[in-house]
């Protein structure tokens, strides 16, 4: 039982050095008024998108009737999120959220990555704003959401990229929008500035065989696995002609076990005889 303790606290070490969300954007400075970006320096294929906040604070008016959050503003209800991750520095479009009249949200903007459209943790629910129909409409055409566990005055917000693999791309320039902003509705009262730090999660667990590469989404593997999480033991090198084949790479023992009367690395060289006929032919 303490053994099997042992191995899983071990196993949960390995993960949070290994697992999880690798930095890639620090300290860069957004605004309810302009876009903050940041420059890959590699190709990343991620699943999630992960903002940490440092300092600052945002809202959609005047900070006696809403006070500085995070990533909202208290105006439309118990912190709802408007954050918005895009590919370009200017805004997607316009009505890049249409909302019908029994308020069914729609993204039509490809270019925004998170709040993604297939991310079917986002909701959109008439309680989770608490003015007027007309307000409540306003608010999701300004791309306002929420997210269970999360909330305008969070200290992070993890989103869900499109279809959970999204690929970034080294030297092109992503940008993190206040919604208000980038939709552009209703930003001459937006207020403030902050600083956050940007995380991406490729998803893998290089697990007790490999490590993560620091700054990629790949494995580097242990001698003898090899595979995306390092989960595959790598084949002997060795083909046995006769025999069978036993040990591993990893081990450094790959052998070839062979048969009465055969011998060399793969089995293939006949043992010659040990007699040394004095008369008569050798059979």
């Amino acid at each position: 039982m303490r053994v099997t303790f042992l191995l899983v606290l071990i196993q949960a070490i390995v993960c949070m050095v290994q697992c999880g969300f690798i930095k890639v954007a620090d300290n860069i400075l957004w605004s309810s008024t302009s876009p903050g970006s940041f420059t890959m320096t590699d190709d990343f294929c991620a699943k999630s998108v992960k903002f940490t906040y440092r300092s600052g604070g945002v809202t959609c008016c005047h900070p006696t009737n809403c006070p500085y959050t995070k990533w909202g503003c208290e105006w439309a209800g118990n912190g709802p999120l408007n954050v918005h991750l895009t590919t370009k520095g200017t805004e997607c479009g316009t009505n890049c959220f249409q909302v019908t009249n029994d308020f069914k949200v729609t993204f039509t903007c490809d270019c925004i990555l998170a709040p993604a459209s297939d991310d079917t943790s986002i909701t959109h629910n008439k309680g989770d704003f608490s003015h007027s129909n007309s307000l409540w409409k306003l608010a999701l055409e300004m791309g306002f959401f929420r997210k269970a566990g999360y909330n305008s005055k969070s200290s992070e917000v993890v989103l869900d990229l499109p279809k959970k693999n999204y690929c970034f791309e080294k030297g092109k320039t992503y940008y993190v929008w206040y919604g208000e902003d980038h939709s552009n509705e209703s930003e001459g009262d937006n207020q403030g500035s902050e600083r956050i730090n940007v995380f991406l999660d490729c998803g893998l667990n290089c697990g007790s065989k490999g490590t993560l590469i620091s700054g990629k989404c790949q494995c580097k593997c242990d001698v003898g696995w090899e595979g995306q999480t390092c989960n595959t033991r790598t084949p002997c090198p060795l083909t046995c002609t006769r025999g069978s084949l036993t040990g591993t790479v990893e081990g450094n023992n790959c052998k070839c076990n062979c048969p009465n009367g055969w011998q060399g690395s793969t089995c293939n060289v006949r043992i010659p005889c040990p007699l040394t006929c004095v008369r008569g032919t050798l059979s």
